[in-house]
């Protein structure tokens, strides 16, 4: 890469993480394209250099950039042979997947892709579908191969992946979103211990 398609691929970043952020503290629709350019210091006329459709078009560049994002490789579950050592396992996973998606970047853009839906273009809400449901069957994937005594057929490793997927998106939902509360506050554990204990219980009192 040259010296000047470096400067260029610096200022579109440049100009894409500042529009990600007022995006995701203040909305789409409340964002102009002044205010980016106010945030990233530069001419109107460099933004409409790099995004020749302005706005839309860097909210679909943000939302592009996160289907890149990779999957938290999160399940290695060790052969546990006790409810507690699963459920330490899983909250393990949970955390690991916390870590992943509260990078900042990847923060601001589930903010945006939540708060943006009816800015979203069909094939983008296919796309946020999808990896819902390649993180669901990352996990299911890894529930079903637990073995004994935990063993589950297909069918129940799903319904357990949907459950316990549920109950980290609610933590996402109150926590963050209805509360607006800095994902750093957020005691995870203290948030999903109770239910993924009793999630484990039964399965460990299962046939």
């Amino acid at each position: 890469m040259t010296n000047s398609e470096s400067i260029r691929s610096e200022q579109r970043a440049s100009i894409l993480a500042v529009a990600r952020q007022l995006f995701a503290r203040q909305g789409y629709q409340a964002t102009t394209t002044r205010q980016i350019n106010a945030a990233f210091r530069g001419s109107e006329g460099l933004l409409y250099y790099y995004f020749k459709r302005g706005k839309r078009e860097i909210l679909d560049a943000i939302i592009a950039a996160g289907a890149d994002w990779p999957l938290p490789d999160a399940w290695r579950f060790s052969a546990p042979q006790t409810p507690q050592a699963l459920e330490q396992q899983v909250l393990a996973g949970l955390a690991c997947w916390w870590q992943t998606m509260m990078t900042p970047a990847v923060y601001e853009t589930i903010l945006i892709l939540i708060r943006e839906r009816p800015q979203l273009r069909d094939a983008q809400v296919e796309w946020c579908a999808t990896r819902d449901h390649q993180l669901r069957a990352s996990l299911a994937t890894a529930l079903q191969a637990l073995g004994q005594p935990f063993t589950m057929p297909e069918a129940k490793a799903e319904t357990w992946a949907t459950l316990i997927v549920g109950l980290y998106q609610k933590v996402v939902l109150e926590q963050l979103l209805i509360a607006g509360r800095p994902w750093q506050t957020v005691d995870l554990y203290a948030a999903l211990q109770p239910g993924v204990h009793e999630l484990v219980c039964e399965l460990g009192g299962a046939e």
